[in-house]
């Protein structure tokens, strides 16, 4: 299976889109070297495969790449074929993940109330992102957490530096963050990069804080 402890141990995910598809490695060199050691790229944008096979080839020695956004068993299929080390779901459907589990790629299904969360677990899922983790908060999650021994959540949408601590707090084993790190007017232009590079570290510093606390 997939090794989630690359994930795991930094704590962020940066979802990258179609946006990014002309400076996707630039955009991974300003995370990578902010600390970051997985992208998502979302399927539902323009060349995704495109992109997944770029990030792959260059860059799956130092980073777990993974598609996002997958919705059916030939998406997951396509996104593997092109290199993608993991799976992000927004929803839980389990014919991927029981394909996942069989291809020995980690999924991510998405989820929100305990229903679908065991749906998730009993059809094999190991993590599973909480979507939306905004506006419920922190505290949903912990409540939601409280009856659901050993599963990982992965919160996902509108994470940013002032709530990344507290999901941490409430039981977060990683996060995935899209415009918050990543904007859609991302140019490469070397400021730009510099902000990206500060913004990722900040949020694996925040992460790495809160998990000591």
């Amino acid at each position: 299976m997939t090794d989630m402890s690359v994930i795991t141990s930094t704590g962020i995910i940066a979802i990258v889109r179609g946006d990014h598809a002309a400076q996707v490695h630039t955009v991974a060199t300003a995370l990578y070297e902010g600390g970051v050691r997985a992208v998502e790229v979302t399927m539902n944008s323009p060349g995704a495969l495109d992109m997944i096979a770029g990030l792959a080839a260059k860059w799956q020695d130092r980073m777990l790449i993974g598609a996002g956004t997958v919705l059916t068993v030939e998406q997951f299929d396509a996104a593997v074929s092109a290199g993608a080390q993991f799976v992000v779901m927004p929803d839980t459907f389990p014919p991927v993940i029981e394909r996942a589990r069989q291809r020995g790629i980690e999924p991510i299904p998405g989820a929100y109330t305990a229903t679908e969360v065991r749906t998730a677990v009993r059809a094999g899922a190991r993590y599973v992102k909480l979507f939306p983790a905004m506006p419920a908060g922190p505290k949903y999650l912990a409540q939601l957490r409280a009856p659901l021994d050993g599963v990982h959540f992965v919160p996902t949408g509108g994470i940013d530096d002032a709530n990344l601590t507290d999901f941490v707090r409430a039981g977060a084993v990683a996060l995935g963050i899209g415009s918050t790190l990543v904007s859609r007017r991302f140019d490469g232009s070397p400021a730009q990069m510099d902000n990206l590079r500060d913004t990722a570290q900040l949020l694996v510093s925040l992460f790495a804080q809160a998990r000591r606390t």
